[in-house]
């Protein structure tokens, strides 16, 4: 499952990101899915779309990390490596 996870987030980038084209937030909402897989216990997997959709930005000329969407993204992935680095500190002391 996490294989096919992972392929379609790298074909997302490669259809999108890689030839300059916008993924528009009708079709794909990350911050939705992010949303929905935290209430559902599914955020690993949603991370690996995710992680593995921005992995090709480096290739496109307008979607890099200047990009505020992508920006916006990578900080939705900081933030929650933070609160769980924060949350198995406390469960560990």
């Amino acid at each position: 499952m996490k294989s096919a996870i992972r392929w379609l987030g790298i074909l997302l980038g490669q259809l999108t990101i890689v030839k300059n084209k916008a993924l528009f937030s009708r079709y794909i909402d990350f911050k939705q899915i992010i949303k929905a897989s935290y209430l559902g216990n599914y955020l690993q997997i949603s991370l690996l779309l995710l992680i593995s959709f921005l992995k090709d930005n480096l290739q496109s000329k307008i979607f890099n990390t200047k990009n505020p969407w992508i920006k916006f993204l990578i900080g939705i992935i900081l933030e929650i490596k933070n609160v769980n680095v924060q949350n198995c500190f406390v469960l560990r002391y």
